[in-house]
């Protein structure tokens, strides 16, 4: 379980074209249980919309995570359906690990990841460590299949923003990372400010991902605000 936080901390730079299809499920298996995952207000949910838009985010997960989804805002989601290529500066990420999928974990459970987060910090957000690393590696060789050139993610030490929500039942912290991707002859860079949380509903924990481009102090407030309200949001839709 710890190990998977780690390697969570993916992120996605860029957007390429894509084409509007039906409008998503909000439930998700979970072994014998559904979990609800209700998009965050003004955003869709991304990967049942645009094969693209999948395929990309696929490319960056981690072998032991399952992709769920990833929400952009409507306007976003629009251009990209009308064949635009918008940078994205505020999305989302779910993700689940493979192993726990279908396993419970209890609230003692959840405690004890939340512990041990708090207590390790600066290991679980090593960018050096030999698991993101390997991750990393991973990633950039998926990156340079689907997009047919050499390509390489590369990420600063993180500056840890402190902890964004802690419930019995939802626990994140807030990021703040530069990064760099180069793909071919292109090159971009960019400070991101990423939201990485943990939500524990009906016996299953989910890994909510929340990022935004980061300009101002401001866009650390927004993403502070927005990342509580859907952590909320998703622990609500799944009362039982």
């Amino acid at each position: 379980m710890k190990s998977i936080f780690l390697l969570l901390l993916t992120f996605a730079a860029g957007a390429t074209q894509a084409r509007a299809q039906a409008s998503p499920s909000q439930l998700y298996r979970f072994g014998e249980r559904e979990v609800s995952i209700p998009a965050p207000e003004g955003f869709v949910e991304a990967t049942s919309r645009s094969e693209t838009v999948k395929k990309f985010f696929e490319a960056t997960e981690a072998p032991a995570l399952d992709l769920l989804a990833v929400h952009l805002p409507s306007d976003v989601m629009e251009k990209i359906a009308r064949g635009e290529y918008p940078d994205l500066e505020f999305y989302t990420k779910v993700s689940v690990s493979k192993d726990l999928r279908a396993a419970d974990s209890s609230a003692a459970d959840f405690s004890n990841l939340v512990s041990y987060l708090r207590a390790n910090s600066a290991k679980v957000f090593d960018f050096k460590s030999p698991e993101m690393q390997s991750q990393l590696n991973h990633q950039n060789k998926s990156l340079s299949e689907l997009l047919k050139q050499d390509s390489k993610l590369d990420l600063s030490k993180p500056a840890n923003l402190g902890e964004i929500e802690s419930t019995p039942n939802s626990y994140g912290v807030m990021l703040l990372t530069k990064v760099k991707l180069k793909s071919g002859s292109e090159e971009k860079e960019r400070l991101l400010i990423s939201g990485a949380s943990a939500v524990r509903v009906k016996n299953r924990i989910i890994w909510i991902y929340t990022y935004r481009a980061f300009n101002s102090e401001n866009d650390a407030d927004i993403l502070r605000a927005f990342t509580k309200r859907w952590l909320a949001d998703i622990v609500r839709a799944n009362a039982e």
